[in-house]
């Protein structure tokens, strides 16, 4: 608040107040947008009533919402110059402000994973990656430390190399070594990763600080381990397994045969007890118990944390877009609070919770209710709006099929001032004029506007269809079937002396 405030009124030159009310009504309309999209922010102020909300709209104008939207700052501009070396100076407050309070009751679960998430992200900026292999290929990449259920205990915005004293360690080591940081007791717990972090070096390295450790293993990083390759465990069934153990650096090695070849390391764990776990047989054309490994179970069992705050996170993601590079990263730090709070939670009230869009509800009413009663509204009331500008939609009022014709009193046909001598004028000079092509020149709507406060244009309204009349009878050869004196009365151009219709007064019409 303090620097969205700051901001603000360096920009406009104008004190900008942004009180604790207003900031709970704007994050109740962006907590709102995950659950209730709309094609367009704006959309959610709109006077109709198949897109408006009032609930939004009653809480908060639209510009004030939009306004905090391109205002908002976590960090003071005037220090951006002496932090260079942090590329998310930007945003690094909130980071460690909320990362404090997600471990605010110290780490509740014994088995805990890390992993990488990443924010979408389309703009240009120098942090966003591509991933080819991650369903979300362009975005920020966000390392993460969850428990079991998914609960977040840390975080951290990748950032590239932000240290020259670590920069031989691998990416891997360096991700782990900062989200382990906030461990108080590591022989209370227990670590998990995938194989773009498992190492000998990592699992030694730990073990020596009394971090029991499991994850998958790239064949390129087994160094000299004498284990059966991939290609020689395919020959045998499904479910066997070939081990080594490491006796420098104790560390248990298995590789093990499902659908395909997959080896884990361990610094701790073991082979037995095997689990039974039901496959598909081939052969026998039935299910069959295949068996595996204690410590492949015991990954598969605890490794998903931040993939299931992931999946969390994506069925109510917020909508509401920003053009500042740090927005999407700090509405998905909303969102990952909101998980966060909502599994704390679940694990309290158990099978009486509630679901996730209910407790964003849950959020969200009591926020933008605050706003109720203090908006000035300006102009026609929203009742009046929506009574008096009811109006056929357009596909009704312009679809000209499938429709019955309604029978009137009297043809409506109106012709513009500067259209008139425009159609006319190829049947007046022409000496065999067809009179069906100037009854679909009138009929077809070339003359749709009508400016009725002119009497000229009135006569013409009234004289036009009986010398359309006249010309279907005679099939086109009378066109100059009216007198000298009807053409006076209806243009009041035509002089006295004229008896005919010629070139010059044809120049009069089109004045």
């Amino acid at each position: 608040m303090e620097e969205t405030t700051r901001y603000t009124t360096c920009k406009k030159g104008t004190p900008f107040n942004l009180s604790v009310e207003d900031l709970k009504i704007f994050l109740g309309i962006l907590i709102f947008s995950g659950y209730h999209t709309l094609p367009s922010e704006r959309d959610y102020w709109s006077d109709q009533e198949d897109l408006g909300v009032p609930l939004v709209r009653d809480a908060m104008s639209r510009n004030t919402s939009l306004e905090k939207i391109s205002v908002i700052h976590f960090q003071n501009n005037a220090k951006v110059k002496d932090n260079k070396n942090d590329r998310s100076f930007k945003i690094r407050p909130l980071i460690d402000m909320v990362n404090a309070n997600f471990r605010k009751w110290k780490i509740l679960h014994k088995n805990l994973s890390v992993d990488g998430m990443i924010i979408r992200y389309y703009g240009h900026h120098p942090l966003k990656q591509f991933i080819r292999s991650k369903p979300i290929r362009f975005g920020y990449n966000l390392w993460a430390l969850s428990g079991e259920n998914g609960y977040c205990y840390n975080f951290s915005l990748y950032c590239g190399k932000e240290s020259e004293n670590i920069k031989n360690a691998p990416l891997g080591t360096r991700v782990v070594n900062q989200m382990l940081s906030i461990v108080d007791d590591p022989s209370s717990h227990v670590i998990y990763f995938d194989n773009f972090f498992t190492s000998f070096a990592l699992l030694d390295k730990l073990r020596g600080k009394g971090i029991r450790a499991t994850g998958t293993i790239r064949e390129n990083r087994m160094g000299k381990c004498t284990l059966m390759s991939a290609e020689e465990l395919e020959k045998f069934p499904r479910g066997y397994n070939d081990y080594k153990f490491e006796s420098n650096n104790e560390i248990f090695i298995v590789r093990w045969k499902d659908n395909k070849c997959v080896a884990v390391a361990t610094n701790f764990d073991t082979l037995e007890p095997t689990v039974q776990v039901m496959r598909w047989c081939k052969e026998k054309s039935a299910k069959a118990f295949v068996p595996r490994p204690a410590l492949i179970n015991n990954y598969n069992k605890y490794m998903g944390g931040v993939d299931m705050h992931d999946w969390l996170l994506e069925k109510h993601a917020i909508a509401i877009k920003g053009k500042k590079w740090y927005w999407s990263v700090f509405t998905r730090i909303l969102d990952m609070s909101i998980v966060n709070a909502y599994l704390l939670y679940r694990d309290i009230h158990g099978k009486q919770s509630i679901s996730i869009k209910d407790f964003s509800r849950a959020i969200t009413v009591p926020y933008l209710k605050l706003g109720y009663g203090k908006r000035v509204q300006r102009g026609r009331p929203l009742s009046f709006l929506l009574t008096s500008r009811a109006t056929k939609s357009d596909d009704i009022r312009y679809y000209g099929k499938e429709h019955m014709n309604e029978k009137r009193d009297k043809q409506r046909i109106g012709i513009r001032r500067h259209i008139t001598p425009m159609f006319l004028q190829p049947y007046l000079l022409s000496p065999t004029p067809k009179a069906s092509n100037l009854t679909f020149s009138l009929i077809k709507g070339e003359s749709r506007e009508r400016d009725e406060g002119k009497a000229k244009m009135q006569s013409f309204k009234k004289l036009c269809p009986s010398l359309l009349l006249q010309m279907n009878a005679s099939g086109g050869k009378q066109i100059y079937g009216l007198t000298a004196e009807e053409w006076r009365k209806a243009n009041h151009c035509l002089p006295a002396s004229s008896t005919k219709l010629d070139g010059s007064w044809i120049e009069e019409i089109k004045k």
